[in-house]
């Protein structure tokens, strides 16, 4: 009666115990990097609508994720003039200090 029950086609699937602890692969650290932003938002989303959702981010930089890995960082205008007005700024007081 226990046969008439399974359908045809289908593997039974058991269930193997976990490995031990020792057994298991280590854990590598190289996954794990640093966020240079305090939001995040998948590149699926950021596709939709960047334009609204840099709005909503109100200024602050957004980490835009692939596979919970960092695939850029979306910066507003203003923060990125800022950035490059100071790298100009060093750039040229490095110059002007070599000669």
């Amino acid at each position: 009666m226990c046969e008439a029950r399974r359908r045809p086609g289908l593997m039974h699937i058991r269930r193997l115990p976990p490995l031990p602890f020792s057994r298991r692969p280590p854990m590598t650290h190289s996954r794990i990097s640093r966020l240079r932003a305090r939001r995040t938002i998948s590149v699926t989303d950021f596709r939709k609508n960047p334009a609204a959702h840099m709005k909503e981010a109100m200024g602050d930089t957004l980490a835009v994720l692939s596979r919970n890995r960092v695939e850029f960082y979306a910066v507003p205008p203003a923060r990125f003039e800022g950035l490059v007005d100071r790298l100009e700024a060093l750039e040229g007081s490095r110059c002007g200090t070599a000669q």
